[in-house]
């Protein structure tokens, strides 16, 4: 009887003891948890955060400029950006340093500039310092020049944005290529591009002819309403000779990787997809 009693308390003991030892482990494991959260969550808020306040400096601005004055702003940036003012300047930017105490920001502002040094040097497979943000979040940054970001994350913002960009120009010509043999039009095409430029930044819409959208639209009532015993052109007269422009250097010398240069020579929609470089806006508004 007694023996049965004492068995019963080890048994019991054991439970206890077992039943510690997982409260530990999971309180633990919860305790880690909540550390990678709440890290997470800092992550989350200081990009978002900063992303709500780009978005209320760019709204001021768009609304205080009219469409030539943000074409000219645009370009200086740009220049700023990818031309040789960034390349005169290229230590300072290498070194440059946020205004800030939060280590977070300080190492996204290092991985900008180790982002820009490895693509340099042809490693392709840098990660991105502004990962999973849509084309319109990274505009947001890279036009910010009175918000936190060094003017290498800015670049780098610049540069993913227009990535972005060129994917989609890319399918979209594609997407021509094989439409146009069966009708000799192309009135999807064209609405497809005016439905992306209608979605796209003010400060990227200024930096198109300010008759684009309309010429657009007239592309599309052409296409759609021409008679068959019409005039035909075939669709290599239609985009010979144009371009697109190479994406953002891959190199800080504004060049283009091999495979991109690629996409360059196929024939392209310069009239129809490519806003005026920053030299032609400069020029056509008379001013930097």
């Amino acid at each position: 009887m007694i023996g049965n009693s004492v068995q019963s308390i080890s048994n019991a003991t054991a439970v206890v003891k077992a039943s510690d030892s997982c409260t530990i482990n999971l309180s633990t494991s919860d305790v880690k948890k909540a550390e990678v959260q709440k890290r997470d969550f800092s992550t989350v808020s200081n990009i978002a955060r900063q992303l709500g306040e780009s978005a209320v400096r760019a709204d001021a601005r768009d609304r205080n400029l009219t469409r030539t004055e943000l074409g000219a702003q645009a370009s200086r940036m740009l220049e700023l950006l990818s031309g040789a003012e960034y390349q005169a300047a290229k230590e300072a930017h290498n070194s440059e340093v946020p205004n800030t105490h939060d280590p977070e920001l300080l190492q996204r502002a290092v991985s900008a500039t180790d982002y820009l040094t490895r693509k340099l040097a042809g490693d392709f497979s840098a990660k991105s310092p502004f990962p999973g943000l849509s084309h319109d979040e990274l505009v947001l940054i890279a036009y910010d020049e009175k918000g936190p970001y060094t003017v290498n994350e800015r670049r780098a913002a610049w540069g993913e944005a227009q990535k972005i960009e060129f994917s989609w120009r890319e399918r979209t010509v594609s997407q021509a290529f094989l439409e146009y043999p069966s009708a000799q039009k192309m009135p999807t095409f064209y609405a497809n591009v005016l439905a992306h430029y209608q979605t796209l930044p003010a400060i990227e819409k200024a930096q198109y002819p300010e008759d684009y959208e309309a010429r657009l639209k007239v592309r599309i009532e052409e296409e759609g309403g021409r008679k068959v015993e019409d005039r035909q052109y075939n669709l290599f007269e239609i985009l010979a000779g144009l371009n697109l422009p190479s994406k953002p250097g891959n190199d800080d010398k504004g060049g283009a990787s091999k495979d991109e240069k690629t996409s360059v020579d196929k024939p392209a929609i310069k009239a129809e997809l490519e806003p005026a470089s920053p030299n032609v806006i400069r020029s056509a508004n008379g001013r930097v």
